[in-house]
């Protein structure tokens, strides 16, 4: 497994424009921000361990199964899909629960933040990267339907994925649902 700054370092087309969404992500909750209210890597940092999780699965993925992708294009999808969970500037996308009977019985240790306008995550992740990566096709196709058939809107990609989109898919899942089971 490669840490965060191992896997940054796989970078190297679109380095500059990655170090400039790094100082970005500075002003957000990124390196404190769960991956999830009450599911995987519910504390804080579990956001970027999520995300070096998912980077990692979908390495091993690639080498395995489609090694013509390129590793940036895994490492920029699979660090930054999901960004939007670190919300933006002082605006958190998650806040902690307040209320202990839920964090005790239903260990719903965050919520979503209230003051933030509804839109989902992939979406958010897309706002807040492409102002500063530029991104092939693939790669938003990628972070935007990562959720894969889970979700109902993701419905009109069915059967049209690109292999990057099935792979970071399946790399997500593995994570949250096996790795980071508790």
């Amino acid at each position: 497994m490669k840490s965060y700054d191992e896997l940054l370092s796989l970078i190297v087309d679109r380095r500059e424009q990655v170090e400039r969404f790094e100082q970005y992500l500075k002003m957000t909750d990124w390196r404190h921000a769960p991956a999830s209210g009450k599911h995987h890597n519910n504390y804080a940092g579990g956001l970027v361990q999520h995300s070096v999780n998912v980077t990692n699965n979908l390495l091993t993925l690639k080498n395995a199964l489609y090694p013509v992708l390129s590793d940036e294009s895994c490492v920029i999808v699979g660090l930054y899909h999901d960004a939007g969970k670190a919300g933006l500037p002082d605006m958190p996308y998650y806040i902690p629960q307040t209320n202990d009977w839920r964090v005790r019985n239903l260990n719903e240790k965050y919520i979503n933040n209230n003051k933030f306008l509804h839109i989902d995550v992939p979406t958010i992740s897309l706002y807040s990267l492409l102002p500063y990566v530029t991104l092939y096709p693939e790669e938003v196709q990628a972070i935007r339907f990562h959720d894969g058939q889970y979700v109902d809107n993701n419905h009109s990609v069915a059967l049209k994925e690109c292999p990057l989109t099935l792979m970071v898919h399946w790399a997500d899942i593995w994570a949250s649902q096996v790795m980071e089971k508790k």
